[in-house]
């Protein structure tokens, strides 16, 4: 009975937290929803380590250091992590934002915990840690 009332608290909490119980079929592949979150289009400054940046097109995911682009990657925003090994977490709304680099295939999310026109916070899937940027002009 213990065991029950676990998984109904659980699933109550996750619901109350905007998140949905992870499902056992997988759902299609969500497209790339860059035109439903232009405030993440743009260029960023780390406010940790001020000569790291990302650039968010349309197109394109890219980190830059000292100005030089490090990784180009492909992106999509969607209600679940997109990498193959990811934790089986799905979200009602499209706060997961997945990331595929160009030249090895090395795959990353990241939970959009805060984007306002000026701010972005990225927490790193499953695994805690944060990633904080400021808008550059």
């Amino acid at each position: 009975m213990a065991g029950a009332s676990a998984a109904l608290f659980f699933g109550a909490l996750l619901g109350a937290c905007g998140q949905a119980a992870p499902r056992t079929a997988a759902p299609a592949r969500p497209a790339a929803t860059a035109q439903a979150t232009p405030t993440l289009l743009g260029r960023w400054k780390s406010t940790t380590d001020p000569l790291s940046e990302l650039e968010i097109t349309a197109g394109a995911y890219t980190e830059k250091y000292q100005g030089k682009a490090v990784a180009v990657s492909t992106y999509q925003v969607a209600t679940k992590c997109g990498c193959a090994d990811a934790k089986p977490l799905a979200y009602k709304t499209p706060t997961i934002l997945t990331t595929r680099n160009r030249q090895d295939g090395d795959c990353y999310c990241y939970l959009i915990e805060q984007l306002t026109p000026t701010t972005l916070r990225l927490a790193n899937y499953g695994e805690g840690g944060f990633h904080t940027f400021k808008r550059l002009k």
